[in-house]
Order: C-alpha cells, then sequence, then structure tokens
C-alpha cells in the first residue's frame, strides 16, 4: 500500500529490498526514499530518465538494470516479487557476482518459481508471484495493488486461533529486530571496509571482474569513504553507445582470459544507451538493427588511460552513423576518412595523409574466396604467370588448382602482391594503402610502457594476447577465430595470422617492393608494429592480404606515395660551438633573492616529500617538489627531473616523479622536481594558446622553462642536506626531447639520464636558439639513453637513432628489446643506477 500510494503521487522507489522494509507496531514501513528523493531534487523529469542506473542490483529489474528505458511503477512491482520470493523460499531468485551476471539471468533464464524450491507455496500464490516477475513491464500486474490484491486472495485462509501468542511472539520479534538491527549495520560496514585491501589487490593483479564484484558491494555500504572512491576507477569503466538512426539493439560480452569462465553475451538494452558502468576490461560490443549492417566494437579504457586527456569520470563512447546493408559490403567494414599520420614505430619519416571514407575487408581472404577467383580464369586474365605444384594457375602451395582440404577458412598465402593486387581488381575493389590499413588497424593509437599496442587495445605481461590473436605459432587459423580480436573498425585478424600486403610502394635495404603489415603467426606479439618491403613477385605462407574500395570517388593518393625504408634515419645538422655559444646568451639570468618557503612535508615509508615555492621571474613565483630518502644521510645525491608532456595535460608533476624515479629515492638518491610554467599546478590563464615551434614565443618559453629549473639549482645550494657538486638530470619524453636544451644550458649537471629520447621532426623547425638538435651535441656531462626498442612515441629508427647520433662522447646507449616509451622498471631501474654510481660515486 506505501508503494500504491507512493506511485499515485507521480514517484518510484528505485530501490525496494529487505532492508527498506522495517516492522513497527505490528506493520511495515517502506524506508529509504532517498534514491527517489535525490532524483526529484535533481529535477522532476528525470525521475525516470533512460540510462540511469541507480539501486541495489540484486533488486532490481532488467529495465533497471539494463538502464535501456524509462522505468515506471511495474519496476517497483518486480523488486517487490523478489523481495515476496525471498520471503518464501529463504533466498533470491537470481544471484551472480556482477551486475552483467544478474542481468544475463533475468534475460536468458525462465521466470522462477517458488514453489519450485518449496512445495508449501500454494499455486495460486506462486501464480501471482510469476506474473509479477514476468521480464517485460507490460505483462506484469497492472499496479502493486493488483499484484497485493492476487497474493492476498491466494493466501490460504488463517485458522482462527487466539490473536495474544502471534502479538507476544511480533514484541519478541520487534524486540529482537530493534538490538539486532545497529549490529547487522555495523557488521556489514566492517565487512565492507575489511574488503578494501583485497579489492586493491586484485586490482592491481588485474582481476578487475572480481574486484568490481566486491567494490559494489562495499559501496552500497561506504557511501563517499575516500579510499573506496579512488579504487572506484581503477576497477570499473563507462561506456555510452549512440546510434543514428536510434533504436538499434546493444549486446555486450565481456572477455576472460579463460574460455571456461566467458560469462557469454547479454543484451544490454537499445541506443541510445547507457552510460552504462561495467567492470573495467574488454567488453565485445555488438550493435544491430533491421535493414542495416551490424557493427562490431571493442569497449576498452586500457589504451585510453595512458593518454594523458583520461580522466576517472571518462565515459567512452561509440557513436555510430549506421549504414544500410549492402550485398557489396557485407564482408567489409567501413572506416571513416580524415587526416592520418603513421604511428607506426617501424615507420620511415612520411607525410600526414587525408584519407576519404572507405571500406575494408572484415577478414583477411581466404583460400576459398580465392579460388573462385582461381576458377574464373582470373590468372590468366592479369597476366600471371604463376603456377601450382601441379602446373596449374593458383598459388604456389596449392596442387591441382585446389588448396588443402579443410584450409576453406584459412588466409590465403603463398600469394605474391601481384596475385593479390589482380584480385582485389577482379572484386572490383583494391589492396589498402599503409595509411588505410593501419588507420583500420589501430586507428593511431599508441601504447605506454611495458605494453604493446593491438587492434583490441593493448598486449602486455598482465594483458597477453592468448585467445585475441595468433602469435607465436606454428600455422596459420581459420579467419575470425578471434571475437575478441578485432580491430577499432570491427576488422578481424589484423595481427597476427598472416602479414598483410599494401598498395604502398617502398625502397628498402635490398630494393624495391611494396609494404607489408601486422606480423604472422611465427612472430612474436611485439612486432605487430614492424613493416616489411617484400618485392612484387615474393610470396610466402606467412604472407596474405584483404582488400579495401572507397565508399565515394576521391581526389588523392590515399597513401600510396612511395615510402624510403632505406634511409629511414635523418641526419640533422648542429651548429658549431661559436655558434652555440652565441646561442647561450639567450639563456643568461641575474641571480635573485628566491624567499624560497616549505609550504608542507609528507612523510612515507620510503621519503619525505616537500614541497617548495621560491620566486620566479616577472613577480611569478615557482612551485617544486623535494623527495628526501628516509634511509639513507645527506647530503644527498640529487637528480632534477624533467617529467614528460603528460605533466602538462593530466598527471600532476610530482605524482609522476614519484612512479618513474620512486625508486631511486629508495636507492638513496633526492629528486627534485620543478612544475614548469604550464604545467598542472601553474596552469596558463584560460585562453592560452601554446606557440607553435617556429615561434618567438616557443623560444621565450623554452627560456622560461630553462630560467625556472637554474633557480630550482640555486634553491638547492642553499641547502645543506643538498650535495651540489653531486647533481644529475634526468628526462623522461618531452624531458629528454623537446626540453633537452634545459640539461645544456647550466653546467652544474654532472651526468645526464635520457628516457624515451629522441629528436621529434613535428617540433621542426624551431629557432635555432630553443632546437634541441643545437643543444644536444654540447650536453657536457657523461650521457646515459635509455630508450625501448619498440617506442611508438619516439621510434628508434626515426626519432631515437638522431638523438644518439647527435650526443657526443661521453656516453653509453641501452636499448630495451620488446619495450615501448617508457621501460619498464626491472630494466631501467638498474640500469640507472648502476649509471648514477658509475657518474656521482655510489651512495
Amino acid at each position: 500500500s506505501a508503494l500504491d500510494y507512493a506511485h499515485r503521487h507521480g514517484v518510484l522507489h528505485r530501490d525496494v529490498k529487505p532492508e527498506n522494509v522495517l516492522l513497527a507496531d505490528g506493520g511495515a514501513i517502506v524506508a529509504d526514499f532517498g534514491i527517489a528523493l535525490a532524483l526529484s531534487a535533481a529535477g522532476g523529469g528525470r525521475r525516470t530518465e533512460t540510462g540511469l542506473v541507480v539501486g541495489t542490483p540484486e533488486y532490481m529489474s532488467p529495465e533497471q538494470l539494463s538502464g535501456e528505458r524509462a522505468l515506471d511503477p511495474a519496476s517497483d512491482q518486480y523488486a517487490l516479487a523478489l523481495v515476496l520470493f525471498e520471503l518464501l523460499t529463504g533466498r533470491p531468485p537470481y544471484e551472480a557476482p556482477t551486475v552483467q551476471g544478474m542481468l544475463l539471468r533475468r534475460l536468458s533464464g525462465p521466470v522462477p518459481s517458488a514453489r519450485a524450491e518449496r512445495a508449501e507455496v500454494p499455486e495460486a500464490l506462486d501464480a501471482a508471484l510469476r506474473r509479477a516477475l514476468a521480464l517485460e513491464p507490460a505483462a506484469r500486474w497492472p499496479s502493486v495493488a493488483a499484484f497485493a490484491g492476487a497474493v492476498e486472495a491466494a493466501a490460504a485462509p488463517p485458522r482462527r486461533r487466539s490473536r495474544l501468542p502471534l502479538l507476544a511472539v511480533l514484541g519478541v520479534a520487534l524486540l529482537a529486530v530493534a538490538i539486532a538491527w545497529p549490529l547487522w549495520v555495523r557488521l556489514q560496514r566492517e565487512q565492507a571496509v575489511a574488503s578494501l585491501p583485497r579489492i586493491r589487490a586484485l586490482a592491481e593483479a588485474g582481476a578487475y571482474d572480481q574486484a568490481f564484484a566486491l567494490a559494489e558491494a562495499a559501496r552500497r555500504r561506504l557511501a563517499g569513504d575516500p579510499l573506496l572512491d579512488s579504487l572506484w576507477p581503477e576497477v570499473s569503466q563507462r561506456l555510452r553507445v549512440r546510434t543514428t538512426p536510434p533504436g538499434a539493439t546493444v549486446t555486450l560480452e565481456r572477455f576472460a582470459p579463460d574460455s571456461a569462465a566467458a560469462p557469454g553475451p547479454v543484451r544490454a538494452g537499445t541506443t541510445p544507451l547507457g552510460p552504462l558502468t561495467l567492470a573495467r576490461g574488454d567488453w565485445r560490443v555488438v550493435v544491430a538493427a533491421a535493414g542495416f549492417a551490424p557493427v562490431e566494437r571493442i569497449a576498452s579504457t586500457e589504451l585510453l588511460r595512458g593518454n594523458r586527456r583520461y580522466r576517472p569520470d571518462s565515459v567512452l563512447t561509440f557513436d555510430l552513423a549506421l549504414r544500410r546493408a549492402d550485398p557489396r559490403d557485407s564482408a567489409m567494414v567501413p572506416v571513416p576518412g580524415g587526416r592520418y599520420v603513421l604511428v607506426s614505430p617501424d615507420a620511415p619519416p612520411h607525410d600526414t595523409v587525408r584519407l576519404a571514407d572507405y571500406a575494408i575487408d572484415r577478414h583477411e581472404v581466404t583460400n576459398a574466396e580465392f579460388a573462385a577467383f582461381v576458377r574464373a580464369g582470373g590468372y590468366a586474365a592479369a597476366g600471371l604467370r604463376v603456377a601450382d605444384r601441379t602446373g596449374l594457375p593458383g598459388p604456389r602451395a596449392w596442387t591441382n588448382g585446389e588448396f588443402p582440404a579443410g584450409a576453406g577458412r584459412l588466409p590465403v598465402a603463398d600469394v605474391s602482391w601481384r596475385e593479390a593486387a589482380a584480385y582485389c581488381d577482379w572484386r572490383g575493389k583494391a589492396l589498402p594503402t599503409l595509411h588505410q590499413w593501419e588507420k583500420a588497424a589501430r586507428n593511431g593509437m599508441t601504447a605506454v610502457g611495458d605494453a604493446t599496442t593491438m587492434p583490441w587495445g593493448v598486449a602486455s605481461p598482465r594483458a597477453p594476447a592468448t585467445r585475441r590473436a595468433n602469435f607465436s605459432g606454428a600455422a596459420p587459423l581459420p579467419v575470425e577465430s578471434f571475437p575478441f580480436g578485432i580491430s577499432p573498425f570491427g576488422a578481424y585478424d589484423m595481427a597476427g595470422n598472416v602479414k598483410e600486403w599494401t598498395a604502398t610502394p617502398a625502397a628498402g635495404p635490398t630494393g624495391a617492393g611494396y609494404v607489408a603489415a601486422g606480423a604472422s603467426f611465427e612472430d612474436p606479439t611485439y612486432l605487430f608494429g614492424q613493416l616489411g618491403v617484400y618485392a612484387p613477385d615474393s610470396a610466402s605462407r606467412t604472407l596474405g592480404f584483404r582488400c579495401a574500395r572507397l565508399l565515394a570517388p576521391a581526389p588523392g593518393d590515399q597513401g600510396a606515395v612511395p615510402l624510403d625504408f632505406a634511409r629511414r634515419t635523418p641526419v640533422y645538422h648542429p651548429v658549431d660551438a661559436a655558434t652555440f655559444r652565441t646561442l647561450l646568451e639567450h639563456y643568461r639570468y641575474d641571480p635573485r633573492p628566491l624567499d624560497a618557503r616549505v609550504l608542507e612535508r609528507v612523510a612515507t615509508p620510503d621519503w619525505t616529500r616537500e614541497k617548495i615555492r621560491y620566486a620566479g621571474l616577472d613577480g611569478d613565483s615557482v612551485l617544486a617538489y623535494l623527495f628526501l630518502p628516509r634511509h639513507a644521510r645527506p647530503p644527498f645525491q640529487t637528480i632534477v627531473y624533467v617529467p614528460s608532456s603528460a605533466a602538462f595535460q593530466g598527471n600532476p608533476a610530482p605524482n609522476e616523479a614519484a612512479f618513474v624515479m620512486g625508486p631511486h629515492v629508495k636507492a638513496g638518491r633526492a629528486v627534485f622536481v620543478v612544475v614548469l610554467k604550464g604545467m598542472i599546478g601553474r596552469e596558463f590563464p584560460p585562453g592560452h594558446e601554446r606557440p607553435a615551434p617556429q615561434t618567438v614565443g616557443f623560444r621565450d618559453l623554452m627560456v622560461l622553462h630553462a630560467t625556472e629549473l637554474r633557480l630550482g639549482l640555486d634553491y638547492l645550494a642553499t641547502r645543506a642536506d643538498v650535495d651540489t657538486a653531486r647533481l644529475a638530470y634526468a628526462g623522461v619524453s618531452l624531458g629528454a626531447g623537446s626540453r633537452l636544451p634545459l640539461a645544456a644550458v647550466d653546467p652544474r649537471f654532472r651526468s645526464v639520464v635520457l628516457i624515451g629520447g629522441g629528436i621529434d621532426e613535428r617540433l621542426q623547425p624551431t629557432l635555432p636558439e630553443a632546437s634541441n638538435i643545437n643543444f644536444a651535441p654540447y650536453l657536457r656531462a657523461p650521457k646515459l639513453l635509455l630508450n625501448g626498442r619498440n617506442d611508438e612515441e619516439h621510434p628508434w629508427l626515426s626519432r631515437g637513432l638522431p638523438l644518439w647520433n647527435l650526443l657526443r662522447e661521453p656516453k653509453k646507449l641501452i636499448l630495451v628489446d620488446g619495450a615501448g616509451h617508457l621501460p619498464p622498471a626491472e630494466a631501467r631501474v638498474p640500469a640507472i643506477n648502476a649509471w648514477l654510481d658509475e657518474t656521482l660515486g655510489r651512495v
């Protein structure tokens, strides 16, 4: 009756559950209308908003769990029926460790029967309950009042007996509830608090599904807990799907490394959908609508989390323009055009290309598909003089004009570029250019740390490519063997299985040919970004192809211009020593009173971090952080750290310093990081635009940053606990690239460490006094360059090696195989500690 009253006044409860039904004075009180009131306060029109998922999952209706439609009173009726089912049987009808599992149980299984659980339940009562638990709201009782009436009518009439024993029992029960309730609430909260370390451990181990389930349960008891709030973004992600036109069905399926643990697909709702909160991880999203081509995507935030623009409250959004089903494109996926620049670490210097909209084959061309070309006389029509083992036209490994038995779904291989191009032409298509192929395969995304970019996201020691692609194997596998190995646009097998021909001509070390990409079944995972140049008549069992076609006529070469792999390492020409001395004049500064003060000290088991402010230029003040080791004695050798560009846009400089340089503080050296103008904590005023590299503004910013850093060295000279005779410069990415002049303008550095360093041609040309090309040769201190061989931000051949060639002795190179932009700690930390021991002396 309480719910009926609320519904008649336009209010939904949204969180009906046993904990919110209290007994008092012989009756029931429905408690905690907090969600309804909060939504009402947010705006009356939002009380039943589509996509808004709040409440307790165990007692949610299917439509509330999925967020796919506006809610109505039938949703509260469903929840009330779940409570009644539990009262009758002793357990809720749908139990699962995750929200997705609960939704799947509701959608896939039959409506539960209380009578099947407990034979004493009358048939009429079970029927009333099953109707209230109907999957579709329209099939339920017209109101909770009607549901209650059906339950009362179905209940067996009570025997006539004295009410006194019943009242006595009820009084004792109420007293027990009054005593036990606070204890139960406290116990639930204590259990939630106790689960937090477990949630953190599971998250750190990458077991996000389990961590998410625990965190969901804990959030119901620990609303606003700061530790839980900090863990929540680490174990969850948010997803929104919108389509044009709307109304498409969305199915979700979570990737599980163990196929036995795979939960299977779940219908999540119809578009517009979300934002949904899901366990962190990879989800296969299938969007389908009658008359339109289906769309497949992988929903994952793993690559985005390495991007400086990612925020904990970010929503992964798919805005999809559905295309009418076209028989010509039934085996292709559309890819939007636009400006595209190659990001493979193996690519030589190249120009940005403007791509038109195009479609690319969903999977590699198979033996069965290629056989149709052979039978149609495609070889003769194209003038191909290639024969199989029996001398008939066809791929070299075939026999009697046919592929091996049972190999129809395997990708065709042992075909030359000419054969591949002729097949695509026969189909009214063409081989994709390298730019088209790479955009479809990775859409310009690059990974960080020890992860490798993959079409679906990343591969790393914690997230291997197993069950995602065919690497390090003995033979190719049938196409579409890996439903979770799709690219950003829904193409299969773009990593592993077979390398693929492209239409891009190139000059290679051994001659001219065409580029092939994607790595093969024989290769390790980290060679996905490797590009090869092969003669047009060469063939291999590891080399196949797929086709593409423009969706409308378009001008331009679409990236089919030749690339020069033979000379992909540019040679830069710095100024001479006399000219360099004149460039240094721009960096002269007058020492000044620093008025330095320590704003705060934060102690940890490994270090004490001081937050410092000192006077800068033009009345500005500079913020800096000093990490002092707890397990060493002063005066400390000190590493002056210049962070990556993430310190300007996403990751504060002290946070990055603690992550990258923290192990060296534990080893006994202090670390000093200056928050340069423009970094988080010292942002430019609103509306400020970053100066272009060729401008005077860029030169002035470089001089400003160098001066702020040198004033920081002046501050260190005032401290008795810092040994200023043993200072090292350490930079990562930006600090080892465009801001490399900061290490060259001051003679106080006795050692230099450059991590992920390189000369980025995109920042050239600059004015001579701001060009890292002119400063690199004049770094006087001993230099260590520590790069990953698979660095995609500063690829070794095109950016890292040119920097190495500019550096002069004494210098040392460590190139970590398989590593990305920031080599992993196990390779990075020992190498840097050994270098500092050698150049500064042991701690």
